[in-house]
């Protein structure tokens, strides 16, 4: 058996392209708790409200699964609260297909490969670019996010590692400096 960790996940609705499916992973051990855990992941995107469109609701699904980071099997489950964030920017939004993006970095190395991650964060307003690109406030709000989640003292954010069966803590990310686009899924 690995360590354990949680699996918080986020419904975004309001858009066109249907319902969509945002996943964190965070430390399981440790004293950190999985409402620890769903209040971060509501923090984060609550940070970020200004900057998506108000057709947006980001709703921290209740109930956290707790895995084994080895396998990801579920170990547990639990019930916890969080209240819906809804995007308050009314500037007329990007595609659905317009998206900001956080490269995630964690310094752990397998096989000379860096364990990294990536967040998409949905439609962002039309005033979030210029030029076909992410305006520096955008970026530098997306970065600011990233940081402040990182360094929360009640969550331990990680990035699993299918490939390698281990959970890695996050210790930076960086937004891109284009739109990114989500052309799949795998969860």
């Amino acid at each position: 058996m690995g360590v354990q960790m949680y699996r918080v996940r986020t419904e975004i609705t309001g858009g066109p392209g249907g319902t969509g499916l945002s996943t964190m992973y965070f430390d399981g051990t440790g004293g950190l708790t999985a409402q620890h855990a769903a209040d971060a992941v509501r923090a984060f995107w609550d940070y970020q409200k200004a900057h998506i469109s108000n057709n947006l609701t980001m709703t921290t699904l209740g109930p956290v699964y707790t895995l084994d980071d080895a396998t990801g099997a579920p170990l547990a489950v639990t019930a916890t609260t969080t209240t819906p964030v809804v995007g308050t920017d009314g500037s007329d939004e990007e595609s659905w297909a317009t998206q900001g993006l956080l490269e995630l970095r964690t310094g752990n190395f397998i096989s000379g490969r860096e364990i990294r991650g990536r967040i998409f964060i949905p439609t962002p307003g039309s005033g979030q670019g210029s030029g076909g690109v992410p305006t520096a406030g955008y970026l530098s709000m997306l970065n600011a996010a990233a940081a402040a989640l990182v360094a929360d003292p009640n969550s331990s954010w990680e990035v699993w590692s299918r490939r390698n069966a281990v959970g890695v803590a996050v210790v930076s990310a960086n937004a891109w400096s284009k739109w990114a686009v989500l052309r799949s899924r795998r969860d």
